[in-house]
């Protein structure tokens, strides 16, 4: 009996430790209005919410300008390869996709905009297996350290709370 219990001890800490490194994503994206991400250099970067198909599609297009403390969260229901064009999308962009957990699987870095009458075909894409996709200024990923397999946190606001956000960094 006394040699059991280091070894039950030894299982209670390991499994208590998988719980903590891997416990699913707990967010709720379906009240959220806004989100913001503090990356590991203390920067904040806030992001408009694409939830629905509409939104998903229409994403950051026609934008002549993104500041490097903004972005955009895809928010899928499932986490299936998701594929990504530039097509109408003025700006260099970085693309992250993430996991459930939000752990950033793969990172496209300065993916370039379409070009005025490019065939479609020809335009630029990005793909890859993701449950959220986040897309942020060209150089962004690097500047705030943003590395693959590395999991990010993001905190939810709702309406009211986006607007201070906002505001203040304008």
């Amino acid at each position: 009996m006394k040699n059991k219990i280091p070894y039950a001890l030894f299982f209670l800490i390991i499994v208590s430790a998988f719980l903590f490194l891997y416990r699913p994503n707990k967010i709720d994206f379906k009240n959220a209005a806004c989100a913001q991400i503090e990356t590991l250099t203390g920067e904040k970067i806030n992001l408009e919410l694409a939830k629905n198909p509409h939104e998903h599609a229409f994403g950051l297009m026609f934008r002549e300008f993104l500041p490097e403390n903004r972005g955009m969260l895809f928010i899928f229901e499932d986490d299936e390869n998701k594929n990504f064009w530039m097509k109408n999308t003025l700006i260099s962009l970085d693309i992250l996709f993430l996991d459930p957990n939000l752990r950033i699987r793969k990172i496209f870095k300065s993916v370039p905009p379409a070009k005025i009458d490019q065939a479609d075909s020809s335009i630029p894409s990005v793909s890859h297996k993701a449950k959220y996709v986040l897309e942020i200024k060209s150089g962004t990923a690097d500047k705030y350290g943003l590395k693959e397999k590395e999991r990010i946190s993001i905190k939810t606001y709702d309406k009211e709370s986006c607007a201070s956000i906002i505001s203040e960094i304008n």
